[in-house]
């Protein structure tokens, strides 16, 4: 739909920040209702799940963000801009898929 090449990426990195935002959604939502059947203690479960949530929000909002600023910036710079958000953002998530799998992990271990 767009000739210009570099608008058609902005819109393409616009629709992925949608797409993550909808995916991280559910799993922050799946982790948080994981972690409730697990023996982890109630703060890790409101930690991890807060924190989960956070990264979830982060970094689909760093694809929006670089997908605004691509055709000011270009590619690189507009990816380069968001950089520390967006691996701020998916450590967090992946901080909680991890938490999520050590605690699932040690009650099977446990024959909780």
């Amino acid at each position: 739909a767009h000739d210009n090449p570099i608008m058609a990426l902005a819109h393409n990195r616009l629709v992925r920040g949608h797409f993550h935002a909808m995916g991280l959604a559910l799993v922050t939502i799946a982790i948080s209702f994981i972690l409730a059947f697990t023996t982890a203690p109630n703060r890790i479960k409101t930690i991890v799940s807060v924190l989960t949530g956070i990264g979830g929000i982060i970094y689909p909002f760093a694809w929006i963000i670089m997908g605004y600023r691509t055709p000011s910036l270009g590619p690189e710079e507009a990816e380069a801009s968001i950089a520390m958000i967006a691996g701020t953002g998916a450590s967090l998530v992946l901080y909680g898929i991890l938490t999520a799998i050590i605690f699932i992990a040690k009650d099977i271990l446990q024959k909780r």
